[in-house]
């Protein structure tokens, strides 16, 4: 009946945007997915001057895991609507992590255009987190007009900034003062998640990602922290079907990779889960955690001289500080204590 009535609406009155968002929800709710681009296309054809169906197509394309259809058409519109705060908006957020010089473009355009905007100041500080200059991105994010602003995404980033330095409460903290700006910011419920997991909390972690997966049942963090909540708990069934359809949509995702290497040892198979750990650590060459999986998988079946051979490979221009660590750890280990110590030098 709600289908057939903004069905009507929406053939009477194509251009308002609570019409055809409406039925695009709808469809999106119960996962008809052609039928949501069919909508907002249909939109598009009919306003031609107002970029907001394109807004919403756009958006629907992140929300589904086809962010380059999402840039190609909000690049495509940007020609015609050259000023449009909100387009240059999701233009600057589909660009921070491959083309950072041309997101930042847009955001200066935003914030030159519209100064007293907190949206500008709180995308640069997005864009200088992702760009890992972290204390630049403290200092925006902590600016009166992003503090102050109601975008939630300024204390989930803060959150993740005081995280990086190990203050779980601070970012707890930032979290549920993001959640409390909008409680529908699903980030900052799974990062939230994330800090119940490492406090011992499964049953606070596990609430805050089902209100997550209600919401957006292919959310790819929820999942993934569903499936490491799953393997704590030996829920290997649960396991199985995550994985399953994770490496199906995301194959060439590190972290799907190292759950399942983690998953793998759990069930007594070493070489896939080797396999798994190695995988990660190509597609991600600085994850800290997939060496730290690898090397645990080693020591646990005995081969330690293995786990120094993996790391001693990789090039010392590329090594990080924990390589260096883990590594001096290991030599010292097999009795090694003067290359233990030149590897905890550097």
């Amino acid at each position: 009946k709600e289908e057939a009535v903004l069905k009507e609406a929406a053939a009477i009155f194509p251009q308002d945007p609570a019409v055809y968002s409406q039925l695009a929800s709808l469809y999106f709710r119960t996962s008809r997915f052609p039928e949501v681009e069919k909508v907002y296309r249909d939109a598009q054809a009919a306003t031609t001057d107002n970029p907001n169906p394109t807004l919403g197509l756009a958006d629907f394309y992140l929300a589904t895991n086809r962010a380059a259809d999402a840039k190609k058409l909000l690049l495509e519109t940007k020609p015609k609507f050259p000023k449009h705060i909100p387009l240059a908006v999701r233009i600057a957020t589909v660009l921070m992590d491959d083309q950072r010089d041309d997101a930042r473009k847009e955001i200066d355009q935003i914030m030159k255009d519209d100064p007293k905007n907190p949206i500008g100041p709180v995308l640069l500080g997005t864009l200088q987190f992702r760009a890992s200059e972290f204390d630049a991105a403290e200092a925006t994010l902590k600016q009166d007009i992003a503090l102050n602003a109601s975008f939630p995404q300024v204390h989930f980033l803060l959150g993740a900034l005081a995280e990086r330095k190990g203050q779980v409460d601070a970012a707890q903290d930032h979290y549920l003062k993001s959640i409390g700006v909008n409680s529908g910011y699903l980030p900052a419920r799974s990062s939230l998640a994330w800090i119940y997991m490492t406090k011992g909390k499964p049953a606070d972690a596990r609430e805050e990602l089902k209100k997550v997966l209600t919401a957006q049942p292919r959310d790819i963090r929820a999942r993934l922290l569903k499936a490491e909540l799953d393997l704590s708990e030996k829920k290997y069934a649960d396991v199985e079907v995550t994985l399953a359809e994770l490496m199906k949509e995301i194959p060439n995702n590190p972290a799907v990779q190292r759950i399942a290497g983690v998953y793998n040892g759990l069930r007594g198979k070493p070489s896939e889960a080797e396999q798994g750990f190695l995988r990660a650590i190509e597609m991600a060459p600085n994850s800290e955690g997939a060496y730290r999986d690898l090397i645990t998988l080693y020591q646990r079946t005995n081969q330690p001289e293995r786990a120094i051979q993996k790391l001693s490979s990789v090039p010392d221009a590329q090594k990080q500080a924990f390589h260096y660590e883990y590594l001096g750890i290991l030599l010292a280990g097999s009795g090694k204590s003067s290359e233990a110590e030149t590897a905890f030098k550097k």
